[in-house]
């Protein structure tokens, strides 16, 4: 029957990217060879842009950029592209 060995590694102070990690037994056998890829975490998009009317003739924007993240606002009519 084969042993089974468990074991919890934190890798949350390890810096992005790819690691290489091997797994061998006490004769130095390779048992395993795996790669993995730390990555950044990724938060579902919450709505980051509202609309105020401000009166017939003029509306107000609102962007919130407080998680740090760089937006770019485009701004259409019927014919296109106007900001």
């Amino acid at each position: 029957m084969p042993k089974f060995f468990s074991k919890n590694y934190d890798l949350s102070n390890l810096e992005l990217g790819n690691y290489h990690f091997k797994v061998r037994d006490a004769q130095s056998v390779k048992l395993m060879a795996e790669e993995i890829q730390l990555m950044p975490e990724t938060h579902k998009s919450a709505q980051v842009v509202s609309i105020g009317v401000l009166d017939k003739d003029r509306l107000a924007i609102f962007m919130d950029n407080t998680d740090g993240l760089v937006r770019i606002l485009k701004i259409f009519d019927k014919v296109g592209l106007i900001y």
